[in-house]
């Protein structure tokens, strides 16, 4: 028979853990970053599918002007990716970032402050990128960047050009080096870099060899082109190694650059504050302060809505808990999880206050709003507009919602008018699927939207077929909601 469950003024004083914020999401203490670059189709099918399979996180440098003004660059041959490809990684939680909007050998060799010319031409490859980047692809600012060519792109002056056009990280070749640092600090004024790539896939014994040195990151980077005949089944196998290595897994956070530098940049600058018992309630301001030199805001969109974890080491087994953070709608509840006597819990800092209970402080459970929406998408090759992929893509996106709880889970069903669940080119069954969460895509009161894009006709159905699209959202107070919603491919 369980011990009775104490009050809250009980409870408090008996373990008043302090909360920390975590190096990494869901207190991983280490980071793995896989990045590519160019166009070549093979950023798609041999980088983004293979790492997707095995649920790991990579993000994929392109260059941009092909997705705004159609054709091919002269460096690389087509085909390239269609736009709905690189939105179906966006929407997998894979990252799209800029590796110049041109591809030009001669400007991306030359010092940025060798004319005034040469820096503005710069310049306007940045703005350029994010532009076209959130027009064509994601709807979001980017942030970080690995120009093409150069080798040392912050000794040429290019990273102190990005941080001008407020990017802050820029990944940067390092040629048959290792390179490494005990902690990722992001600085305000220069590009930091951190790589140890050398254009290999060995993901698997890298990162195995520097989580037992006790280093924190392996950031490997490959060319999309895969120079070296057999690269996509050596990425393929070393993916399936890392998969099946669940205890090198449970100590690795894998996502995508951007979301990595965002969660870095909030980390440092987000601190614990007037840290205090209301009454057997703990009780805490997330403070949030940024630089001068770090807008909050880009293109109107917000930049720095990573959730942060918060851990509260060293609890016991009883009673259970529940966080909370004050919202200008009241109390919004927040899902928590205790491992091994360690609470955690995911929150956007924003200088708000968390409270955190041994009791609901909620009177009643809320339900999320639900709403399910689709589109036809037509797929093309940038480099001649020609129809790839049957020539035709659904978008489905699911928005949730709910002022008084965070959302915790968006699944999705596909299924035809025979009732048969869709298969993705995965191989993946789309019933009850779990949809990838995506922090660009979660609004400032907490609704989040998730998506998947999926190749009706390339799957073997009729160019107009109607499928029935079936949402469920389900909220931190356990309570669900869904909705049906039926759709054309």
């Amino acid at each position: 028979m369980s011990s009775p469950t104490p009050s809250a003024s009980e409870w408090f004083p008996n373990h008043a853990h302090y909360p920390q914020v975590c190096h990494f999401a869901d207190d991983k203490p280490h980071l793995l970053l896989l990045t590519t670059d160019d166009d070549h189709y093979s950023i798609y099918s041999g980088v983004f599918r293979v790492t997707e399979a095995h649920r790991l996180k990579s993000s994929l440098g392109i260059v941009v002007a092909p997705y705004v003004e159609g054709g091919p660059y002269p460096e690389m041959a087509p085909p390239y990716p269609s736009w709905v490809e690189l939105r179906e990684a966006f929407l997998a939680g894979h990252g799209i970032v800029m590796h110049g909007y041109n591809h030009t050998r001669e400007l991306w060799l030359t010092d940025a402050n060798a004319s005034a010319e040469t820096r503005r031409a710069i310049r306007r490859q940045f703005d350029l990128s994010r532009q076209g980047i959130f027009e064509r692809l994601t709807q979001h600012p980017i942030i970080t960047m690995w120009p093409c060519w150069s080798l040392d792109h912050v000794r040429r002056g290019h990273g102190e050009v990005g941080r001008e056009a407020d990017y802050v990280y820029c990944a940067q070749r390092q040629q048959n080096q290792i390179f490494r640092h005990k902690d990722l600090v992001l600085p305000t004024t220069p590009i930091e870099v951190f790589q140890n790539s050398r254009d290999r896939w060995d993901v698997h014994d890298q990162l195995s060899a520097d989580v037992e040195a006790g280093g924190c990151y392996t950031h490997l980077w490959g060319h999309g082109t895969m120079h070296k005949p057999g690269d996509d089944k050596a990425l393929a196998a070393q993916l399936a190694k890392l998969s099946n290595d669940h205890a090198l897994l449970s100590r690795v956070w894998s996502t995508s650059s951007e979301r990595a530098a965002r969660y870095i940049i909030e980390r440092r600058f987000a601190s614990v504050r007037n840290w205090r018992d209301e009454d057997g309630v703990w009780a805490y301001e997330l403070s949030f302060s940024l630089p001068p030199d770090l807008p909050s805001l880009l293109m109107g969109k917000p930049v720095w809505n990573a959730p942060l974890t918060v851990k509260h080491a060293n609890m016991p087994a009883e009673p259970a808990r529940f966080a909370y953070e004050d919202t200008p709608s009241g109390l919004r509840r927040l899902s928590t999880r205790l491992d091994c006597g360690t609470l955690c819990y995911n929150v956007v800092p924003r200088g708000q206050t968390i409270r955190i209970s041994p009791r609901p402080l909620h009177d009643a459970a809320t339900k999320p709003n639900v709403v399910v929406s689709a589109q036809k998408l037509a797929v093309t090759r940038p480099c001649d507009g020609q129809s790839v992929r049957g020539g035709a893509a659904l978008e489905i996106l699911v928005t949730a919602s709910d002022p008084r709880a965070e959302i915790v889970s968006c699944q999705l069903t596909i299924r035809d008018p025979s009732g048969k669940p869709f298969t993705n080119a995965f191989g993946r069954r789309i019933e009850d699927y779990e949809l990838p969460e995506n922090d660009w895509l979660v609004g400032s009161t907490g609704e989040t939207t998730r998506g998947l894009i999926v190749y009706p006709v390339e799957a073997g159905y009729a160019p107009v077929h109607e499928f029935t699209l079936v949402a469920t959202a389900t909220n931190a107070h356990g309570e669900s909601a869904t909705v049906r919603e039926s759709a054309r491919s």
